[in-house]
């Protein structure tokens, strides 16, 4: 209870940010055609992984290549400058062909092989991370109060800017993202082959291992949350990897009770929507198989079908819950950096509110009315058009 009191701030600015974040998928509904279409572009990569490490496997453990080397021949003594200048001596240029033999060359290619999926995988995840954080940017710098109007095909926009400006930070941050988790996969490899000799089998052995494990994982997490954060500064100013990384993990530590309340409730929230929705679509399947006369067929028909829909639902539920969860994360940044950054506030008047005490929120709120008349009068003039900020 004390800690409640003490977070009822911070608590009721998460609260306001989910409430805000919720706003840009109804604004820009397209936003949740973005993951299918990039899960269609995943399974190229994948079929593409299975049928190498076919090859690589079914292929000798000794690879041997034939490699062409030019030699030089020369008689010329260089040591006698005379004789160079004089052209003495014949030089010739002849080539040499060596075979070159690789032993246990497939653990090396199967390792590259799964590098590449995972840094595939990452590459296309931070894509779909970085458009979501692009359109919670166009939906919150596009007018200052309340009535956000982002721009019509934001999404098109983001993908342009992502594919354009963005491709390199995109690939820096997946690329150490997967070498990482190549890490992890070799990790338990590792393991497996010290259980079968015995040695894994001790304690002292077990116990470094475990660590091993929880200092990835936790490597693994760090890492991520940074290259979120240094994604979402990209989409504000459009900085390269490590200086976005550097002020975004700034604006996060000095707000960071609004950070850890807004993600710990944010994730009671989205795990309590997963739950509901799976938990609903299982009912909603048990009553369709029970009114259809299906369940008196036979038992494992029924559960068969309760527990397909229960998955399809967990996978649907995941997927528009990750898009919320991109959007808090945008929009939770987006407040710190207008705290900080911006001369005039874009606050929504639930997040003005909200502003420190050495601010008139009263003011604040005067400040944003006032802007959105001035807009509203230049829209409806003869030679004014409503303007957004192009980000």
């Amino acid at each position: 209870l004390c800690v409640v009191i003490f977070l009822g701030k911070s608590i009721m600015i998460a609260c306001d940010i989910i409430e805000e974040a919720a706003k840009v998928p109804i604004a820009i509904p397209t936003m949740y055609l973005v993951p299918p279409v990039l899960f269609l572009c995943i399974l190229p990569f994948v079929v593409l992984f299975v049928a190498i490490a076919i090859y690589i496997q079914s292929t000798g453990n000794v690879l041997s290549i034939s490699v062409t080397i030019p030699t030089y021949n020369s008689s010329v003594d260089f040591s006698n400058v005379s004789s160079v200048i004089a052209g003495d001596g014949v030089s010739s240029v002849s080539t040499e062909t060596k075979d070159l033999q690789f032993e246990n060359w497939r653990v090396y290619a199967h390792i590259f092989n799964m590098l590449m999926l995972l840094w595939n995988f990452g590459l296309l995840n931070a894509i779909c991370y970085l458009i979501f954080a692009l359109c919670g940017v166009f939906w919150y710098w596009s007018r200052p109060g309340g009535k956000k109007t982002p721009p019509t095909g934001s999404v098109c926009i983001a993908l342009k800017k992502c594919l354009r400006y963005h491709l390199g930070t995109l690939a820096l941050g997946s690329f150490i993202v997967a070498v990482v988790q190549l890490m992890r996969i070799l990790l338990v490899f590792i393991e497996r082959k010290a259980k079968d000799t015995g040695i894994a089998n001790k304690r002292a052995f077990e116990f470094l291992f475990k660590c091993l494990h929880c200092f990835l994982a936790c490597l693994e997490r760090v890492i991520k949350f940074i290259n979120k954060s240094a994604y979402v500064v990209q989409a504000h100013n459009s900085k390269s990897f490590i200086p976005a990384a550097r002020e975004g993990l700034e604006l996060l530590g000095g707000n960071v009770l609004s950070v850890g309340a807004t993600h710990i409730i944010g994730e009671i929230f989205m795990t309590i929507g997963k739950v509901q929705i799976t938990v609903l679509s299982a009912a909603l399947a048990f009553l369709l198989t029970q009114a259809s006369g299906q369940a008196s067929e036979g038992i494992s028909k029924g559960v068969l079908i309760i527990v397909i829909t229960a998955v399809i639902a967990f996978l649907v539920a995941t997927l528009f819950m990750s898009v919320l969860s991109t959007c808090i994360d945008t929009i939770l940044m987006c407040f710190c950096y207008d705290r900080v950054h911006s001369e005039v506030d874009y606050f929504p008047p639930d997040l003005a509110q909200h502003l420190d005490l050495t601010k008139d929120v009263e003011d604040v709120k005067a400040k944003i009315n006032l802007m959105e008349k001035a807009q509203e009068m230049s829209s409806k003039s003869p030679t004014g058009n409503s303007s957004t900020d192009d980000l």
